[in-house]
This record gives structure tokens, sequence and C-alpha cells, in this order.
């Protein structure tokens, strides 16, 4: 506020000697047309204009508040206001009163912004300054608070220059040239195949920068420049930017962690062009970003094309092999689909096989392998989206699954089957490794279980009734659901000559096993002439020429032949094959 009232005191200053001086003076000798002149300034009142700029001057400290249009007309009004002070010799009444009007109107049409908008704020008002040479004017010459610098001001005494803000703005690449020059070791080494950089080693890069002729950037715009994604700033750093030729401060430059680079220019880019330097900051490699590309990581240009290659110690990443096992159904399941997952830091790999020993009891199942493949960072976090990978051949020798896949620079997801062969095992055991020509064999373990049911379990459904003397009885027949051709189902019971199979009583109720070994019936229960050929004997019953891969629940019923006055123990075995 100090200097903008600096600035009306001067105006008012200058209006009493130029305006106000004619009305207040009445003596003295003057010619008659120094009368007439005297006559048309009297009737001439400025002090409504100073009133005006005066109200004015607490808005131009706003101009955040206000939208960029209504702004830069109210800056208009308040400028062309005080141009028609200075002219005071020539101006009318007439004159004043619309320049007051006109800032009336401009405050007026004042907009303010919306939460969803924002402007660029204004600069301070800059310092006027007056030469010694102009007799009308008192020189004022005000301190650079930041700089301690003094300049002269412009030659109209009291214009008020307001000056935008440019701070968010594009930036002018076409103006101010950077690019990543040089990356090296802490010690200004480069990085060669023989002295490659170890992921997680802190490394300094060179950036060479140029500000082109013809620019249009003013003392205290600022500039943000975004580094390579790839690089990681562990630290913030301050420094200048120098004219190579002159070392003259160009600029001041602020290395940000969330890498960023902000500069803000000094009052030598006004008459600075075509000059270049370069600068050095610190980083280290930010590894969710950077990519292995054949041992090698790419770091991305600041603007258009180009970058910079590094060699990498592969020694440093994890070689990772990953394996698990899938059964088709968790209860009585006769397949597993394996799933092998490799090079999950997407290292580069020559020559990379994969070599599965499938577990006994199981065989691979032709045709089902698959194989996808995706890229990803150095962390292990993808960068891009699957892709089937084709042309693959397998090799199968016994038990040993070979999957050569050539050089590899991604994630790779391969997954096949096996039959299971062995139904009565329950736990199946397996290997993989992943070798390739230069770094060292990773393998992993994987385990399936295999929950089954009995191939024949006998029980009771309902107890002796001593006033029928029947007896209701169930088999759980094949609930391990293997494949069975033509076998003979038995039933036979001691001791003989005492109890008698009840006619129409067998039944078989297809069930179906849930993930718990639970039983749960499909459909209706059907005579057993639709699965064999029942025939019954003295002693129990025989059912001939199954053939299913169902499970079955089979229910039916004896009677005691003649009522028993002292009791005895009945013995029921049922059996198929060697099941019993």
């Amino acid at each position: 506020m100090t200097k903008r009232l600096n600035v009306f005191i001067l105006v008012m200053f200058l209006l009493g000697q130029t305006i106000l001086g004619p009305i207040a003076s009445t003596a003295g000798s003057v010619s008659a047309s120094d009368k007439e002149e005297d006559k048309d300034l009297e009737k001439i009142d400025g002090s409504s204009l100073v009133k005006a700029l005066e109200d004015a001057e607490e808005y131009l400290h706003a101009e955040e508040d206000y939208t960029k249009d209504s702004f830069t007309a109210f800056v208009e009004a308040v400028t062309a206001g005080e141009n028609l002070l200075e002219d005071s010799q020539t101006i009318e009444q007439v004159d004043v009163d619309e320049a007051v009007t006109e800032i009336e109107k401009a405050i007026e049409a004042l907009q303010k912004v919306t939460s969803s908008e924002q402007e660029p704020t204004i600069d301070e008002v800059e310092d006027e300054k007056f030469t010694e040479e102009e007799s009308v004017s008192q020189e004022l010459v005000e301190d650079k608070k930041q700089k301690g610098e003094s300049e002269k001001a412009e030659k109209k005494s009291t214009e008020v220059e307001v000056k935008k803000s440019r701070a968010a703005q594009t930036r002018q690449s076409d103006s101010f040239i950077i690019t990543v020059s040089e990356i090296t070791d802490q010690h200004g080494e480069p990085y060669t195949e023989d002295r490659p950089l170890n992921i997680n080693d802190e490394f300094r890069v060179k950036h060479e920068w140029k500000l082109a002729n013809n620019h249009n950037y003013e003392p205290g715009d600022t500039e943000t420049i975004e580094l390579p994604k790839e690089i990681y700033v562990p630290e913030e750093r301050e420094g200048e930017l120098k004219d190579e030729a002159t070392q003259e401060v160009i600029a001041y430059y602020k290395v940000n962690k969330d890498g960023t680079v902000t500069l803000e220019f000094t009052d030598f880019v006004k008459k600075a062009s075509d000059v270049t330097g370069w600068f050095e900051i610190f980083g280290k490699l930010d590894l969710d970003e950077v990519e292995n590309d054949g041992g090698k990581v790419k770091i991305s240009p600041i603007d258009g094309e180009g970058g910079i290659t590094l060699p990498i110690d592969q020694s440093q990443i994890e070689k990772t092999t990953e394996k698990q096992g899938k059964p088709n159904r968790s209860y009585n399941a006769d397949e597993i689909e394996w799933t092998v997952t490799i090079n999950k830091n997407a290292l580069f790999l020559e020559e990379a096989k994969v070599t599965d020993l499938l577990p006994e009891g199981t065989e691979y199942i032709e045709g089902s392998l698959a194989i996808e493949k995706y890229p990803a960072s150095l962390n292990g976090r993808p960068t891009g989206e699957r892709e089937a990978v084709t042309g693959v051949t397998p090799e199968l020798d016994g038990q040993s699954l070979s999957i050569p896949l050539g050089d590899i620079n991604e994630v790779y997801v391969i997954k096949y089957k096996t039959k299971v062969t062995d139904l009565e095992k329950k736990h199946f055991n397996n290997k993989v490794s992943l070798t390739d020509k230069e770094l060292k064999d990773t393998s992993a373990h994987a385990t399936v279980t295999i929950n089954r049911g009995e191939p024949l379990k006998k029980g009771v459904v309902e107890n002796y009734d001593p006033k029928t003397g029947i007896i209701t009885w169930y088999l759980e027949f094949n609930y391990n659901q293997k494949d069975l051709d033509n076998i003979t189902l038995e039933d036979n019971w001691t001791p003989e000559g005492k109890v008698e199979l009840v006619d129409g009583s067998v039944s078989f109720q297809r069930v179906e096993i849930d993930e718990d070994g639970k039983a749960h019936p499909v459909g209706e229960a059907i005579d057993p002439s639709e699965l064999g050929n029942l025939k019954k004997e003295e002693n129990g019953f025989k059912i001939e020429g199954i053939t299913t891969d169902q499970p079955y629940k089979v229910t039916y019923q004896t009677k005691v032949i003649e009522r028993e006055i002292e009791g005895f123990n009945l013995n029921n075995v049922a059996s198929f094959e060697n099941n019993e």
C-alpha cells in the first residue's frame, strides 16, 4: 500500500499545480489570452477522478479473486484514467467525467471466480521512479525487495504498470529447451557393459539447457519441468542456472522430490537470448517405473525424442519362479491344472526353459499348454496388457515336461493340465525349474491334495422292525467316482437261511458330491435293471454288468424268513472287484 499511496500523493501534487492552481490564483498581472485560458481551466474539476482512482486501489491487489477478462478490462480503465491526469494541460471536464464513469463501470463489472476456476495472480505494482532530467516530477528511487537493485522508471511518471504472472502458463518448450545429456556414477564415470549400473545405486544426471532467441520470458517468470519418470529424486536441491559464456545467473532452480524442477528467471533473462548452460542433480532408478530392455534400462527424454540407455547389473534383480496347482474339482478330481509364473521382475533371459517333473500318478494332457506374457517394471509392477504366446512346443520325456521359451524379457504365465491316473492317490507334489544361459537356476514346488470318497460303504437306514421283520440297508457305491466297466456288485449275509431280499426293494439313486464330500441326490431313483442284471440268491443278491463313472446310493430291504424267538446276529457284506 505504501508504494501506491506515493503515486496518489504525487498525483494530487501535480493536480494542485496544474488544475486547481488557477482556481485559487486571483492576484497578479496576466494577459487577456491568459485570462481566457484560466477561465477554461476553472471549469475542470479533477477531484472526482482522483477519488475514483483511490477507490480502485483496493481491487488492484485482489486479481486472484476475479475472472481474467473482467480484471483486464478494469486495469485498462484505471490506466486510462491515470494517463488522463498526466495530460492535464489539454484535458476537458468531459474527459474527466468519462474516465470516472469507465472506472466505476469496470469496478461493477468485476466478476468473482467460481471454485472450479483458477485465475493467474498479478504481480505487485512496480515501483515508479522519475529521472533527474524531468523538472515537473520528483525522482522516486526504491530498492528492490529481493535483488537490492535500483532501476529507472518509465518516462510517464504516474503510469501504473500491471504485469500479469505467467507462472501457470504452458511451458515455452520452443524457447527453453532442456535435455538429459549424461548419466554417470557419483565419481563422474560413465556406465558400460563392464561397469553396469547397480539398480539401487544413486547416480548423477547432467541436464543441458538452451534459451532460444525471441523468447517471451520476463524477470520473475517461473517454469516447471518434469524429469523423466524413470528417475527418482531422493532429496531436494537448489541451485543457479548460469550462462556458460558470461556466468550470469539466468534463473534459480529447485529440484523437488515429486520429480519436477522449478525455475525462476532473473533480470538477466530480459537481455539474454541464445544462451546455453547445464546443471546436475542426483537421482536413483524408480523401480516401479523403469523397465528392463535386453539387460538395459531406458531413461525417457524430457522433450521430444531420444533418451539415454544404461546397462544394468541383473544379478541384483531377483529371478523368480512360482507354481500353483488346482484340481478340476475339490472332491474326486481327475484333472489338475498347473500354473507356472516366471520372471516377475522382467529380467532379460537368454535361452530360457521351464522344466516340470510331473508327479507320479499323473500324465500330461496333449494340447493343454497355454502361455501368456506381459511387461513389468523391475519391481514386478505390470506395465501393460497380457498377450498370448504361440509357437512353443513342449517336450515330454517320461514324467519330465520341458517348455523351451527362447530369449524373454517379460513376465510369463504358463498353464497346462495333467490327467490323474492314480485315483487312489490323494497328494500330488511336483517341482518346476527355470533355467537360462547366464543366471542361476531357480525352482518352485507345489502340492495338490485331492479329497476322495470310498469306493463302497455299507450301513443301515432303518434297524430291525420286530413287527414286519424288515431291515432297510444302504450302500454308498462308487463315491470315489471311478470309471467302472462291466463290474459285479454283490451283497451276501450270514447266518444262511435266516433272511431274504425283499422283491422290488433295490433302487439306485444317483448323487452329486460337493467340495465338502457331502452327497446330494440328482433326479429320481432308478431300477437296477437300468444299470445291470439283478440276480436274487439264497443268501444275498448280485447285479452284473454295471458300467458307470457316477456315484450312487443303493438302498434295499431284507426280511426275516421265520419268526425268531431267541434272536440272532446278521452279518452283511457287500463287495465289487476287490472292494468291500
